[in-house]
Parts: C-alpha cells; structure tokens; sequence
C-alpha cells in the first residue's frame, strides 16, 4: 500500500488533500506530517517528547475497535513504521468488513424472524447466521458466544470458566450417566480430563435429551429381551414340530412318547405362557396390521392360555405367535431409537408408526382387491368389502394420507 493512501484512508491529508507545499517530496511531507500529529498528542497528553507521547497514547487504545487502530496506524506513521502502519490498516479493513457482514446477518434475522428479538441479538453479538437459523428453527436452544452459552429463551447468559493457561476452554454437551441428564461441560484444553465447570444442558432438539437417552436406554434392553424371548419361542415351536414329524414317520408310536422326549416341557409351556401375559399387553400388539395382513397364530396367543389338553399343532402356533409379537416389539423398541438418533426427538414418530402399520395391512389384501373397490367406491361396494375383511376401508385411507402428510410438512420419515 502506497505511504500516501494510508495517510489518506486514516486521516484526509493524503492523496488529494493539500500538502502544506505542493512541491514537497513524499518523505519530506510525512515528516511534516508526523510533526503535526505528534504535537497534537503532545498538547493533549501534556508530555514535551514526541515518543512519550506516542507510548502514552498507545497504552491508552481500544484495539478491538477502528477507531482505535486507526489511531494506532497513525501513530506507527509518526514514528516512521509504515510496514506496521500497513498491517494494521489491514486489520482495519478486515474489522470494517466483519462490521459490514454482522449488520448484514442482523438486517437478515430482523426480516426472517420479527418476531423473535433474541434472535437479532445473537446476531449482534456477532453468531454466525447458521447457528442463529439453527436456534430459529427449533433446532438447538443455545449458542456458544466464545466460552460462554447464551440461552435466548430465557435471556440467560451463562459465563465460561477462565483457564490457568488462559486460552479459551469451549463447552461440549455430555451425558451423564450418574445424574441421567445431559450437561454443558468445559474442560481444560491443556488436559481434557480436567473439568473446569459443568452446567446442566438446556433443551436441544438436534441432539438427544436425558429424558431421550433414558427411553433409547430402555429400547435397547427391551430389544435384548424380546429378542432372547423370540429365539425361545421359536425353539419351542421347532422342537414340538420334530416330534410331530417323528411321530408321522413311525419314529415315535405317540404323541405322549415323543413329549418324554422335551426337557423340562412343562416348564417351557409355564414360561411361554408368562411370555404372552406380558406381550399381550406390550407395544407389539398396538402395531399389529389389521384385516386380511393379521396373524392367526398371534389371534390365538390373543385368546389366553391354551387348554392342559392342547394339541402340539396348537402348540406350536401359539409359540410361532409369540415369536412374532416378540419381533414385532423388537423391530418397535428399534425403530423408535432410530428415529430419536436421526431427529432427537419424537415429532412425527406415531405417524411414522401409523404408516407402517396401514402399509403393511393393505399389502395383505388380495391382488386387485382395492383397485377393484376403488373403481366403484359406491357405498354398497364399500360395505362389502368392510364385512368381508373385517375393515374400515375409508377410515384406514383417511388415516395414511394423514401419516403421510403429517410426515411431509415436517420433513421427517425413512
């Protein structure tokens, strides 16, 4: 940058101000203006030296602002420092255009959120445009402001630990497993093991909440259990169907020959029976298809306890029907945690849920069965179809196109 243009952006006497004589070189003309200033900051720091002056007044300036790196930049010219006087009109203008980008954002906010003030002050206090959206948006309900949290709901401004070392210590949001809740914690940057100060985590939906972390904890020890209850199940099933066979083959004479066979069968049928008390009344059956698409082996787990006389046919359907219920809770408790890993939260879930259902329930009709409704849709046409599926027809459409609409307003679903 040309000695001239700094003087000039600094101060008007360069470029096409007025030297003091048109003629005068430009070394010549920054010593006579140096002399000019230096005798200002003398009168008003009521010092006789130029240099004590310059000291004085440098020790006096606001750095983080124009004006005073301006007057910095003015000083560096006096004492003949025109690399550093270039320097810091570069940090001039990458201050003024910060300035120019934060009122930019702030217009932005004040436009797409007027009625949220606390908005507009994240963006005065200089947050990015991407965090500020972010909170706008539902998606997170604080900021990092340096070290420090700004909470915009509440106005409340929650203030960073200072480090030994004095570099800035920034929090992350963890859980903890002790509390059960999630928590803002700064950590020496020097040593991380060192917690300086920890706080606890206000509301924030892109993430997971500790009332979040403890049903995703419950969902996966749910999925454990379900899961060893249809393998157990399943077990029975298949070894009632060998004996069966065995029977059919001539391996065993009867039935009763063959039950000798099975350790601890009673045992076995006391804890199934255990197993369908408890899914009867579980979260799979709330997901269940209906019409043609539901399970005659989990009708008959449905009914109760199978009579002392059951027979191994019976028997095994009723385990292959808690088998099913066991995955149907299992797929659920899965499906549930998903959504919470993808979207923190639960907006959406039961119309996902409802979708799935409704999905699975049509594609259990016969081929051609609804295009074949939906060509007549007259009230007898759907009354015969109702009775014969033992369905609402119009009510399980009307319930889908909602999941499915509710799932598009909110940008949500797999």
């Amino acid at each position: 940058m040309a000695r001239q243009d700094i003087a000039n952006m600094l101060t008007g006497m360069g470029g096409g101000s007025t030297r003091p004589n048109p003629n005068m070189s430009s070394s010549d003309w920054r010593m006579a203006f140096g002399a000019q200033q230096a005798q200002g900051l003398m009168n008003a720091a009521g010092t006789t030296t130029p240099q004590e002056a310059i000291q004085m007044g440098i020790g006096n300036l606001n750095l983080e602002s124009v004006k005073g790196l301006q007057t910095l930049a003015q000083m560096q010219q006096i004492r003949g420092d025109m690399a550093g006087a270039a320097q810091t009109v570069s940090q001039i203008k990458a201050m003024q255009e910060k300035e120019s980008k934060d009122d930019a954002t702030v217009s932005y906010v004040e436009a797409v959120f007027p009625n949220k003030p606390e908005l507009v002050d994240l963006a005065k206090k200089g947050i990015s445009l991407a965090e500020i959206k972010s909170i706008g948006e539902g998606k997170k309900d604080y900021a990092v402001v340096g070290n420090n949290v700004y909470i915009p709901s509440t106005g409340e401004f929650i203030q960073g630990p200072k480090t030994k070392s004095g570099s800035a210590s920034k929090p992350n949001k963890e859980f903890n497993e002790e509390t059960g809740q999630n928590e803002l914690v700064w950590r020496d940057p020097t040593d991380p093991t060192v917690v300086l100060k920890r706080v606890k985590a206000p509301t924030d939906t892109a993430g997971v909440t500790a009332t979040v972390e403890r049903i995703m904890k419950t969902n996966r020890e749910l999925e454990q259990a379900e899961r060893a209850t249809e393998l157990e199940a399943t077990s029975l099933a298949d070894e009632y169907e060998k004996i069966t066979e065995q029977v059919s083959s001539g391996f065993f004479k009867t039935i009763e020959e063959g039950y000798k066979t099975l350790t601890g069968r009673q045992d076995k049928l006391s804890s199934l029976y255990l197993q369908a008390d408890r899914l009867r009344v579980g979260r799979g059956v709330k997901n269940l298809p209906i019409g043609p698409a539901s399970d005659k082996d989990v009708a008959l787990v449905m009914g109760g306890e199978l009579p002392a006389n059951a027979s191994p046919e019976e028997i095994i359907r009723y385990a292959r029907g808690i088998a099913k219920l066991s995955r149907i809770a299992r797929q659920d408790a899965a499906l549930e945690n998903s959504w919470y890993d993808r979207y923190g939260d639960a907006r959406g879930l039961s119309s996902q849920r409802e979708k799935e259902q409704l999905e699975e329930s049509f594609v259990g009709f016969p081929v051609g069965a609804i295009a074949e409704l939906e060509a007549d849709m007259s009230d007898e046409a759907i009354k015969e179809f109702n009775e014969a599926f033992q369905v609402d027809y119009l009510d399980m459409r009307t319930k889908l196109e909602r999941a499915d609409k509710t799932l598009e307003e909110l940008n949500r679903g797999f």
